[in-house]
Formats: structure tokens, C-alpha cells, sequence
């Protein structure tokens, strides 16, 4: 497998205000839309700051004209408040004037500060399940801005409303789907326990239940998911939400009486860290489940559209192919938003870093992005 090619870099620039290096520091997910606005979020912001951004390209290799909007003005938030935990956004994608979202549905586990011994042993005994954390659900965008409702811009009789889905059992009605899954219900139930009784579920960044991308194929979506891997296989779940009533969704039936549909993939043991649609092909980023150095992959799911029942893709089979290796993880630059974009001359992927490194920060509230090439081989086709 070749290392990455590096086509060049962009320049995003977020403003210089406080909210601006905090988002700058967390980037989790990124999503174009037709109008080529960048959205982009931050896993780390919470409470009264849920927010998402949207960047424009300045037409020279930058983008900017950095505008926020609070999550919780479209749609209700199970926790609000500056108390609240963060809500974990790690997956976006745009679809037909729809903005999808999609929070980590994890367990998280204190860190320790190393400032005070009896402290940190309580901190990395602290386990904590969060409803913010399960969130799913979709913004209907017109002009560049998310709005609560309006009309579809070519299907007039059609409403497109915010909404996200459902409360259930577990966090939400996907959780609650999944509790008697024979592959993922322990850690389901795992998290629910420690909800309602105190135990100790296993966070995301140790192999436990963790989503970290999201993709749309037309009303499908494609979740991906960092954790867990199963004896090396990583999980990639396929939903169909639906509306239920206003400002919530449901989940419409789409296999044998199942509500899901769950694909098995051989990325090398690695977890998925993130996904995004090129034409009727899956790209995934793929890397440890646990906060750790390592490989960081990028692969291409051929015809992912046409995906059917539950599914086992090895890297025999010719659907699933290793694109490239993207630079190696050591102490920041964790590969974690990917979009498919145009770069003059080929096909490449825009890809933004969390934690990242001083040499990607040229001054106060900027930092740059990466392009690689795509490789030519591949079926789909770049969006902008």
C-alpha cells in the first residue's frame, strides 16, 4: 500500500475568539454542501456551546467567514445548560438540503490531571453515560444557514423539519434496537447498566461501543463505528430513519424484522474513525480504537450503496480496497473529518486533525487542512 500523496493544504481560519481555539483544537467531522460551505464540528464543546460551523472558500486555497449555529435552536437537547455534558458530534454529512449529525453514543472515562494523587484515581474510576452523547439526527439548510423548517427548494408540497431521533431505551431508539443484538448488545447493556446502577461500562476509547462517522447513500445511513472490533472485524451500521412526529425521527424496518443492518469490515483491526460518500463508493478512515500512536488508513468500499443484509467484506474480495496510508499518529494530528473535494488537476480528499500539531497552527485562530490525491481507480466521483 502507498503512503499518502499530498496534493497541498487549506488554510481554515475560524476568527480569534476563545469559542475559535477550542473548535480549532477538536475537529471531529466535516461535510461540503452543494454551495461548497464546509461544515465543520467539534467533539468537545458542550453544554450551551453545541455548535456547528460553516466555512466558505475565499476561491484561493482558504476558507473562512466563520458562521455558528447553537444546536439547541433547532432542535431540543436532552441536557442543556452550562453544566451539561458534551454532546460528542463525530459524524456529518450533507443530503438533499438536509445537514445529518451524528454524537459518539459512548461511555466516557475521566482523565487524570496529575496534580493531586487521590484526585486522579477517583477521575480514572469515573465512568460516565451521557444522553447528549446519543444524539442523531438532521437540519434542513437553505442558504448556507440551518433553519427549524421550510419547504423542500424543488419538491414544494414536501416540509423538510429539524429533528433527531427518538428517545428509547439505552439513549435512544437506536441503542434501544440494538440491546438484544447478538454481536453489540453487551455493550449496549453495559452502558445502560451503568446509567441506572453504577457500573462500570467500557468508554469508547477502550474497544467499548463508540461511533465516529457517518455517511448518506439516499434514505439510508451508514454509521461507523471506532468500537468495537470484533476479533479484528470493524462494525459499519445501516439505518433508515424515518419521521415519527414533530422534531423526532424513528427507525423504519429494513430486514427481517430488524431495524438495522450491521456490515462487517476487514480494515486490518483498526476502528473506523471516519466516513464520507464518493458517488456510490464508502471512504473510511480507519485507526486505533484506543487513544494511542498508530496506523491511520484510508480505504474505499466499493458500491456501498447496493449493500445488502447483514454482510462480511474481507480485503480479499475486490469491494473493499486499501486506498493509502495517511501519515502516522504520534502526539496530535489524528485524522478524523474526511470529505471527497476537487483539487486542480485530480480527485483528492479534504482532511482536518484533531489535536493539531504547532506546524498546522500559522496564528491565532487558523489552521491548515490537508488534500491528498484519490486514487484513479476509483468508481465514484468527487463532490467540490
Amino acid at each position: 500500500m502507498d503512503d499518502a500523496f499530498l496534493l497541498g493544504r487549506v488554510l481554515l481560519h475560524f476568527g480569534d475568539d476563545a469559542c475559535a481555539e477550542a473548535l480549532i483544537g477538536n475537529l471531529s467531522a466535516i461535510a461540503f454542501d452543494p454551495a461548497g460551505g464546509l461544515w465543520l464540528v467539534s467533539d468537545e464543546l458542550s453544554g450551551d456551546r453545541v455548535m456547528l460551523s460553516r466555512l466558505t472558500s475565499d476561491g484561493h486555497g482558504a476558507f473562512g467567514g466563520h458562521a455558528r449555529f447553537d444546536l439547541a435552536d433547532y432542535i431540543d437537547l436532552p441536557h442543556t445548560g452550562p453544566e451539561a455534558a458534551e454532546a460528542d458530534i463525530e459524524g456529518l454529512d450533507y443530503a438533499d438540503h438536509y445537514l445529518w449529525f451524528t454524537g459518539s453514543h459512548s461511555a466516557k472515562r475521566g482523565r487524570p490531571k496529575g496534580r493531586n494523587r487521590k484526585k486522579d484515581l477517583d477521575r480514572l474510576a469515573r465512568v460516565e453515560v451521557d444522553a447528549n452523547r446519543c444524539l442523531l439526527g438532521r437540519l434542513p439548510v437553505v442558504d448556507g444557514a440551518p433553519v427549524r423548517s421550510c419547504k423542500h427548494p424543488k419538491r414544494g408540497e414536501e416540509t423538510l423539519t429539524a429533528a433527531r431521533l427518538g428517545d428509547g431505551v439505552g439513549g435512544n431508539l437506536l441503542m434501544e434496537a440494538l440491546q438484544d443484538d447478538r454481536h453489540l448488545g453487551s455493550y449496549v447493556r453495559e452502558q445502560q447498566e451503568d446509567a441506572e446502577k453504577g457500573t462500570k461500562a467500557h468508554p469508547g476509547k477502550e474497544n467499548g461501543l463508540d461511533i465516529e462517522g457517518l455517511a448518506v447513500f439516499d434514505e439510508r445511513l451508514l454509521i461507523g463505528m471506532r468500537g468495537p472490533v470484533l476479533r479484528g472485524w470493524a462494525v459499519l451500521l445501516e439505518i433508515e430513519p424515518v419521521d415519527q412526529a414533530p422534531g423526532r425521527l424513528a427507525l423504519a424496518v429494513i430486514a427481517d424484522g430488524q431495524r438495522y443492518r450491521k456490515h462487517f469490515l476487514d480494515l486490518d483491526g483498526l476502528g473506523i474513525r471516519e466516513l464520507a460518500r464518493d458517488g456510490d463508493d464508502l471512504l473510511i478512515i480507519a485507526g486505533p480504537t484506543m487513544p494511542l500512536p498508530g496506523a491511520q488508513r484510508l480505504y474505499r468500499l466499493h458500491d456501498a450503496s447496493k449493500l445488502e443484509n447483514d454482510s462480511f467484506t474481507s480485503r480479499d474480495h475486490h469491494q473493499l480496497e486499501a486506498v493509502c496510508d495517511l501519515p502516522r499518529t504520534g502526539h496530535g494530528d489524528h485524522a478524523e473529518g474526511l470529505a471527497a473535494m476537487r483539487w486542480p488537476g485530480s480527485d483528492g480528499v479534504l482532511i482536518v486533525y484533531d489535536t493539531p500539531t504547532a506546524s498546522r497552527r500559522p496564528g491565532a485562530g487558523s489552521v491548515y487542512a490537508d488534500v491528498f490525491r484519490l486514487d484513479p481507480r476509483r468508481t465514484g466521483g468527487a463532490k467540490p
